[in-house]
């Protein structure tokens, strides 16, 4: 189900000044029905988060909230696996990390602890970051997931300080 993924291009790299994370990574792909962006935030410690959204919801607040029965969503979320394996082969240290998104569909709006994203991306992790090669952290209190990479020499020492670096963001983390 989750085999293949559509075609994508980087955008552009942009240096962030202003916020928590050092870079921006920007990509886009066409899915069956639309096109999408892939927003790779880039945090210290080689910490990429992968966010993705359909264009048409661009400048919505809830753009990470919205579904769409298009039937297209295991090629939508594969094709950001794949982003963030290309990451992975360029910095064979890198760490990765989502937040679940809570899905607001027709007026109604799911709550944010363990989300429907956060269990089906927890799953599909553990299939292509596998606990040989990643610690896996999860917070499903905020839905929030953790894939620490093992390459790190002192990956054991590295974990407390991702985590309080995303406290920072997400003050609820409590890996």
């Amino acid at each position: 189900m989750f085999d293949s993924g559509h075609k994508y291009h980087r955008i552009n790299i942009t240096k962030v000044s202003e916020k928590l994370f050092l870079r921006q990574h920007l990509y886009n792909f066409r899915a069956s029905k639309r096109r999408y962006i892939a927003v790779v935030e880039e945090y210290e410690f080689q910490v990429f988060i992968v966010k993705f959204f359909p264009v048409s919801h661009k400048l919505s607040d809830k753009k990470y909230n919205v579904i769409f029965n298009d039937f297209d969503a295991p090629r939508v979320i594969r094709t950001c696996i794949n982003i963030m394996l290309d990451i992975l082969a360029e910095k064979p240290l890198a760490s990765f990390g989502f937040i679940g998104a809570n899905t607001i569909s027709n007026g109604e709006s799911e709550g944010e602890t363990n989300t429907q994203r956060f269990r089906i991306y927890t799953k599909l992790m553990l299939n292509f970051l596998a606990k040989t090669s990643f610690s896996h952290l999860e917070e499903p209190s905020i839905s929030a997931y953790l894939m620490v990479n093992k390459k790190n020499k002192k990956f054991v020492e590295l974990i407390p300080k991702i985590v309080e670096m995303f406290q920072k963001v997400y003050p609820d983390l409590i890996f």
